[in-house]
């Protein structure tokens, strides 16, 4: 029996990446990446990007003799880290220039973003997911050199999220 898009879940191989900037004043994370896409009439895209998870403090309370505890919610919110995974090609600077930037204090370095989950057209926004206030922390340049593989270089950039939000998309 067919799927149906519209009913089906969300599939992870359909998304893209908007580098949504603060101000104009200062310029966005991923400027080669950026001006690729726009040249290309493309989305800004990444081999993978594994989003953070958002924990809530609890305090585990006990009530007299009765056998289950109880949680509550208490303090903060923390969010995890986001990764960002790219091939390596001659012009991959961006990860480095935001690094750099964020080392040196230039241009205030926290960047706003949002990872659209698309339907299967890849056009039509299904769910956004807006990851505010993110800091790089850490960078790896490219994958680990190999005489003996043929893989891909791959760069990653890890960055600290303040805030995470989720909007519905077309649910049609």
């Amino acid at each position: 029996m067919a799927r149906a898009l519209d009913s089906d879940p969300l599939q992870v191989f359909n998304y893209y990446m908007l580098d949504v900037p603060i101000l104009s004043a200062i310029p966005v994370a991923f400027p080669f990446k950026t001006g690729e896409a726009i040249t290309e009439k493309r989305l800004l895209s990444f081999k993978s990007i594994a989003l953070p998870t958002v924990d809530l403090q609890v305090k585990r309370i006990q009530e007299g003799n009765w056998p289950f505890e109880h949680r509550v919610a208490q303090g903060f919110v923390s969010t995890g880290d986001v990764t960002l995974t790219s091939a390596v090609s001659p012009l991959s600077m961006d990860f480095f220039l935001w690094f750099h930037q964020t080392i040196y204090g230039k241009f205030g370095p926290r960047r706003n973003f949002t990872v659209v989950h698309t339907r299967a057209d890849k056009l039509t926004p299904r769910r956004l997911i807006i990851l505010e206030g993110c800091i790089p922390i850490s960078w790896k340049p490219a994958s680990d050199f190999d005489a003996s593989a043929s893989d891909v270089s791959l760069e990653t950039l890890t960055m600290a999220v303040n805030r995470v939000e989720v909007v519905p998309g077309d649910p049609t």
